[in-house]
């Protein structure tokens, strides 16, 4: 991770890690030069211990989470057909009312009451809107929670409780047993001292929210213009404080944690939850050690620990303790957060950009142009960095004598590791397979997979590139999404309207949720057959969805529908439900998102073809939901 001046958590280490301990700590800087080894050794096992920790809260919250969406489904349907009758709540009501009945028989008649009745009045009123606004409450979340649009943290009892209340109303049951304290109802997680009011249990859950996230993608989106147009350099402090401006409410952060921007592999979310298989290799895990380990200091050289520890060492049970006071720290959290996200996806978009701007440059890019010899006159390796890793130079040579008996217009083939790369010359196809032989992607040029692989950062790739790259005249990356602007024919969809040439060279999770929300939710009545939109993912690869895995680069978006466990080609989804890619005449939908304007209006034109037919059509909303 590149730092932008020590650890994310900053000036405030020691300040949260007290939080999160509840003792004083000290602030020692460590020498650890001398014992690196033991140091990567030591984090290791710090973030083993942290990923247990969150593994069963993870699987408890995702548990959950199915229970939700079943008995708010349930809900839905009973509230839909007039709604339910609690027994408790309808005796408690009773009672209350009474209650006032008893004080108002209390008061003295005449003026002397005045004063009184009208207190009391003012308290009816307060429990008329209170209950009200309940009743609205519930609805709304009973509705959230039927589409899988609620966020929730995973180790908070936001969740749970939320589930007990809805039960409640499901089955005339008082599991909550709601108590009217003080002016409001007070709900109780079973078999635990948790309690909140229907209004706290709503600000501490989320709203699956895209526009928040579309609009923190704009940010990313501005830098890769802004590198691309403009000589000025990355500002790390504007992004950052671009989007903590839009972090607001717990909603707000909730969303931006459980996003994937850009090219991230996994969540905020799973980052600080240990929830990766890169274990240790883990920048925010790094950044939870390191502040412990100021905060107090660790047996780095296993000699014993350091004079002044205090027993605070960089423990994962500590560090476990320490992800959850950052949660509960807003203005710390906001920090973090925003901090991440403009370094590790605000920097890249603004880089990709960099490399368009250099592009008339002789030689590798560099922020002030410029140009560098070539590996083929070098002899070193390449980043590929596409895939984010480097190559030897007989690896790169050999990719490179492959890629250009294709721009020559000759079969050949190549490998990257386990990944092979075939190229047909009658179709100007690359095909990529894994080392199973599955198909698990392709690209329609050779321009467009030198792109795609990041290796036309180097002069003797960049001169690859032939004519079917994009040219500046006929680029269209920041078109207008203004639908009352004029736009060519071709490069917006007749059929959704947020789609247009720009929306397709977005993240492809982004351009799924545009098109989702044009149809019914999964479980609605008008989607039978539970059609929903998705970033595509290899058939079987159940991991890839629950642990951030990515599409394998694929950059598309299929069209999947509900299954059952066990049909032939399903797995779950991201909101826990059986999916398997949907047959559409016989094919799969794979709407193929970002790379040239060629592909991303053929991207356009298949989603039109596909809101054409009448099966489709007919499932279309009026408005996207939101």
């Amino acid at each position: 991770m590149a730092k932008t001046g020590g650890s994310l958590f900053g000036r405030a280490d020691a300040t949260l890690v007290s939080a999160a301990l509840k003792e004083g700590m000290s602030d020692m800087p460590l020498d650890m030069r001398s014992v690196y080894q033991q140091r990567e050794k030591n984090l290791a096992d710090f973030t083993k211990g942290i990923t247990e920790a969150f593994d069963k809260i993870y699987a408890d919250h995702k548990d959950t989470k199915e229970l939700l969406t079943e008995v708010s489904q349930t809900a839905r349907d009973n509230w839909e057909a007039g709604g339910n009758v609690n027994p408790y709540m309808l005796e408690q009501h009773n009672k209350i009312v009474n209650d006032f009945d008893t004080e108002f028989k209390s008061i003295p008649q005449g003026k002397k009451g005045d004063l009184e009745r009208s207190k009391l009045r003012n308290k009816m009123n307060k429990y008329l809107s209170l209950s009200q606004g309940n009743s609205e409450t519930l609805q709304k979340l009973i509705f959230l929670g039927a589409d899988n649009s609620i966020l929730t943290r995973q180790s908070g009892e936001e969740q749970k409780l939320l589930v007990a209340m809805i039960n409640d109303y499901n089955n005339g049951t008082a599991l909550t047993k709601p108590e009217y304290v003080d002016g409001d109802f007070v709900y109780t997680l079973p078999g635990t001292n948790v309690k909140m009011t229907m209004s706290e249990l709503n600000r501490r859950i989320g709203e699956v929210n895209p526009q928040l996230k579309n609009d923190i993608q704009k940010i990313f989106n501005n830098q890769q213009k802004l590198g691309r147009t403009s000589k000025a350099e990355y500002n790390f402090e504007t992004v950052r404080n671009n989007i903590a401006d839009m972090l607001n409410s717990e909603s707000d952060y909730l969303n931006a944690m459980n996003e994937r921007f850009g090219s991230m592999n996994y969540t905020f979310q799973q980052l600080l939850h240990g929830q990766t298989p890169e274990g240790y290799k883990n920048e925010l895990m790094e950044d939870l050690y390191d502040a412990l380990e100021k905060a107090g200091g660790i047996d780095i050289d296993g000699d014993g620990p350091l004079k002044n520890d205090k027993a605070t060492y960089a423990n994962s049970e500590n560090g476990a303790k320490l992800a959850e006071a950052l949660q509960n720290d807003k203005s710390k959290l906001k920090e973090v957060l925003s901090s991440y996200l403009s370094e590790q996806v605000g920097r890249g978009f603004y880089d990709i950009g960099r490399k368009d701007f250099n592009k008339g440059g002789t030689g590798t890019s560099t922020p002030g142009g410029g140009s560098s010899t070539g590996f083929l006159t070098t002899k070193k390796g390449v980043n590929f960095l596409g895939l984010n890793r480097g190559f030897g130079y007989n690896v790169a040579k050999n990719t490179y004598d492959s890629l250009k008996i294709a721009t020559e217009g000759g079969d050949t083939d190549f490998l990257l590791g386990a990944t092979k790369y075939d190229y047909d010359k009658n179709t100007g196809v690359w095909t990529v397979t894994n080392k199973s032989g599955e198909v698990v992607g392709d690209y329609e040029s050779t321009d467009n997979l030198i792109k795609n692989l990041g290796v036309d950062n180097d002069p003797d790739f960049k001169a690859l590139l032939g004519s079917s790259e994009v040219t500046e005249e006929s680029d269209e990356e920041f078109i207008t999404t203004d639908l009352d602007d004029p736009r060519i024919k071709g490069d917006y969809s007749t059929n959704i309207k947020t789609i247009d040439i720009k929306t397709m060279d977005l993240d492809d999770n982004i351009v799924a949720d545009n098109l989702a929300k044009w149809l019914p939710s999964v479980r609605n009545k008008s989607n039978p057959k539970g059609y929903a939109f998705y970033v595509t993912q290899a058939v079987g690869d159940e991991w890839s969805f629950e642990k951030g895995g990515g599409a394998m680069n694929k950059e598309s978006v299929t069209l999947y529908q509900i299954a059952n466990k066990g049909d032939k080609g399903s797995f779950k989804g991201p909101e826990g439900y059986w999916i398997k890619p949907a047959i559409i005449n016989g094919k799969v939908v794979e709407i193929k998102t970002g790379g040239d304007l060629q592909r991303r209006r053929k991207a356009i034109a298949d989603i039109d073809t596909l809101f054409s037919m009448p099966e489709f059509n007919n499932l279309m909303l009026d408005k996207p939901r939101i």
